[in-house]
């Protein structure tokens, strides 16, 4: 399928006027090292750095919760919100849907502890593309009119579906946990959300899934020998980056800042390369810490933001991905 054809044929209604008002993160206590990958899988330490590209990750330490992180990036947009939570009318819990307890809403218990009673709460599944389908959801809410001001937390437990003493589940050890509290709604706020764009190729949804182990916890595995994923990563995003610019009438040369989940640095270089986007407008944060989830790019967004290499006017990509397999790529504008 060509790269025009498919963004034609999921072209989506028009979007509302809708804005990312303000968003905050938050990190777990733990973390998890390198050496102790390596203890427990019996790898080399320096493969398991090849893969980190870091020596400690930020992970939920004994007794922490999803739930208690997304209550403290939440809380951190109330301090500086605190009249406009009270007009929250959606409350999303987005990600994996593996949270802290099976059969259970999130997103209602976040309302319980922030205080908020009049609100619409559930959750979206698409794993690590949940920020673009979150987004998406939101967005088409604000333009119906059925929705003027949405809490949508970004949040998983995924260092807990990662199993340290498989060294066949290597390419996972960068595995880590956040939470990011996205403020949405009709009003100006920091980002302008111009555009968003999904996909997904079902021929890879059975590479990954979750199994219940002996010890009755949840863990990822792959369940297919399969060459391709990354060579399918790359053309993928670049489909869904055409769309988005042939429907802006954008170029590469028009992006001022490129983000994308921290899942394989090695694709994220390719991909900038196939979409003639510099190193220098992209956002590489590997070092730090490992993947966070659908929080990674709003964490190196907040570091880029910090570091003024965001202007007014600036249009910003972001990539994500999850599996599925299911990828999504968001136009904002800053608004300044």
């Amino acid at each position: 399928m060509s790269t025009f054809v498919l963004a034609e044929a999921i072209r989506p209604t028009p979007l509302g006027n809708a804005s990312i008002i303000d968003f905050a993160s938050a990190l777990p206590t733990g973390t998890r090292s390198a050496q102790d990958m390596a203890a427990d899988s019996g790898l080399d330490v320096d493969h398991i750095r090849r893969i980190t590209h870091c020596e400690r990750i930020p992970v939920l330490a004994e007794g922490e919760s999803v739930l208690s992180l997304c209550v403290r990036a939440a809380e951190r947009l109330r301090d500086r919100h605190q009249a406009r939570f009270a007009e929250i009318d959606r409350v999303v819990v987005a990600g994996a849907g593996h949270w802290d307890h099976p059969f259970w809403s999130p997103s209602a218990a976040l309302a319980r502890e922030l205080g908020i009673h009049a609100a619409h709460c559930f959750e979206v599944a698409n794993f690590c593309n949940s920020s673009a389908t979150g987004l998406r959801l939101t967005l088409d809410a604000v333009g119906a009119g059925t929705s003027r001001l949405t809490l949508l937390v970004l949040a998983d437990q995924l260092s807990r579906v990662v199993d340290t003493s498989d060294p066949e589940a290597r390419e996972l050890f960068n595995y880590g946990d956040a939470a990011t509290a996205l403020l949405v709604g009709s009003d100006r706020g920091r980002f302008e959300i111009v555009d968003t764009l999904s996909l997904t190729d079902p021929s890879w949804s059975g590479f990954y899934r979750g199994e219940h182990s002996p010890s009755g916890s949840v863990l990822l595995r792959n369940h297919e020998i399969r060459e391709g994923l990354g060579d399918r990563y790359v053309e993928a995003f670049d489909q869904l980056v055409a769309g988005i610019f042939a429907r802006n009438g954008m170029a590469a040369a028009d992006v001022g800042l490129f983000l994308i989940n921290h899942g394989d640095r090695r694709m994220h270089e390719a991909l900038l390369s196939r979409l003639g986007i510099p190193a220098e407008r992209s956002w590489f944060r590997y070092d730090a810490m490992g993947h966070m989830g659908a929080s990674d790019p709003f964490l190196a967004l907040d570091e880029a933001t910090e570091a003024g290499g965001i202007r007014a006017g600036d249009a910003v990509l972001i990539a994500s991905s999850g599996l599925g397999f299911t990828w999504g790529v968001t136009l904002l504008r800053a608004t300044g």
